[in-house]
Protein backbone atom coordinates (compact mmCIF):
# COMPACT_ATOMS: atom_id res chain seq x y z
CA UNK A 1 0.00 0.00 0.00
CA UNK A 2 2.66 2.26 1.16
CA UNK A 3 4.49 1.89 -2.33
CA UNK A 4 1.43 2.82 -4.19
CA UNK A 5 1.09 5.89 -2.60
CA UNK A 6 4.80 6.75 -3.18
CA UNK A 7 4.75 5.80 -6.63
CA UNK A 8 1.06 7.32 -7.89
CA UNK A 9 1.33 10.58 -5.66
CA UNK A 10 -1.83 10.41 -4.42
CA UNK A 11 -3.12 10.27 -0.71
CA UNK A 12 -4.20 7.01 0.27
CA UNK A 13 -6.60 5.46 2.84
CA UNK A 14 -4.81 2.81 4.68
CA UNK A 15 -5.30 0.74 8.23
CA UNK A 16 -3.34 0.03 10.67
CA UNK A 17 -2.84 -1.47 14.43
CA UNK A 18 -1.69 0.94 17.40
CA UNK A 19 1.31 -0.61 19.12
CA UNK A 20 2.46 1.95 21.97
CA UNK A 21 0.57 5.44 23.15
CA UNK A 22 3.36 6.97 24.32
CA UNK A 23 5.24 7.36 22.07
CA UNK A 24 2.94 6.43 19.96
CA UNK A 25 3.43 3.31 17.27
CA UNK A 26 1.36 2.11 14.34
CA UNK A 27 2.25 -1.17 12.70
CA UNK A 28 0.61 -0.94 8.97
CA UNK A 29 1.20 -4.18 7.70
CA UNK A 30 3.39 -7.11 8.33
CA UNK A 31 6.80 -4.94 7.30
CA UNK A 32 6.21 -1.55 8.15
CA UNK A 33 5.84 0.28 11.76
CA UNK A 34 5.47 3.66 12.03
CA UNK A 35 6.95 5.89 14.66
CA UNK A 36 5.69 9.11 16.48
CA UNK A 37 7.74 11.06 13.87
CA UNK A 38 5.89 9.95 11.16
CA UNK A 39 2.35 10.03 12.52
CA UNK A 40 0.51 12.77 12.85
CA UNK A 41 -2.74 12.64 16.10
CA UNK A 42 -5.27 15.20 15.55
CA UNK A 43 -6.30 16.65 19.07
CA UNK A 44 -9.16 14.93 19.20
CA UNK A 45 -7.76 11.57 19.58
CA UNK A 46 -5.07 13.00 22.27
CA UNK A 47 -5.00 13.45 26.29
CA UNK A 48 -5.16 16.99 26.08
CA UNK A 49 -5.50 19.57 28.79
CA UNK A 50 -8.89 21.36 28.90
CA UNK A 51 -11.00 24.06 30.74
CA UNK A 52 -14.35 23.32 31.98
CA UNK A 53 -16.89 26.24 33.51
CA UNK A 54 -19.54 25.00 35.71
CA UNK A 55 -21.63 27.40 37.82
CA UNK A 56 -19.39 30.11 36.80
CA UNK A 57 -16.03 28.31 38.05
CA UNK A 58 -13.52 27.73 35.90
CA UNK A 59 -11.84 23.99 36.23
CA UNK A 60 -8.92 22.14 34.74
CA UNK A 61 -9.33 18.81 33.59
CA UNK A 62 -7.54 15.80 31.63
CA UNK A 63 -9.52 14.62 28.53
CA UNK A 64 -7.51 10.92 28.24
CA UNK A 65 -7.07 9.75 24.86
CA UNK A 66 -9.79 7.58 23.40
CA UNK A 67 -7.21 5.60 21.77
CA UNK A 68 -6.29 1.83 23.25
CA UNK A 69 -3.05 -0.45 22.33
CA UNK A 70 -4.90 -3.02 19.90
CA UNK A 71 -7.16 -0.33 18.03
CA UNK A 72 -7.36 -0.68 14.52
CA UNK A 73 -7.40 2.69 12.66
CA UNK A 74 -7.65 4.38 10.10
CA UNK A 75 -4.22 6.40 8.57
CA UNK A 76 -4.14 8.87 5.51
CA UNK A 77 -0.98 8.30 3.73
CA UNK A 78 0.72 11.72 2.09
CA UNK A 79 1.68 11.07 -1.40
CA UNK A 80 5.58 10.34 -0.50
CA UNK A 81 4.88 8.33 2.35
CA UNK A 82 6.57 10.22 4.85
CA UNK A 83 3.67 11.68 6.91
CA UNK A 84 0.76 9.29 7.87
CA UNK A 85 -2.83 11.37 10.02
CA UNK A 86 -4.50 9.54 11.97
CA UNK A 87 -8.07 9.83 11.18
CA UNK A 88 -9.75 7.17 13.63
CA UNK A 89 -10.83 4.18 15.42
CA UNK A 90 -12.24 1.59 13.28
Amino acid sequence: MKNYAVTSGVPEVITGKILSLSPISIRTNQYTKLSSSEIVVPEHLSARRVSVTVSGETHEAVAASPLSVGDSVFLLAEAGGELYYLLGII
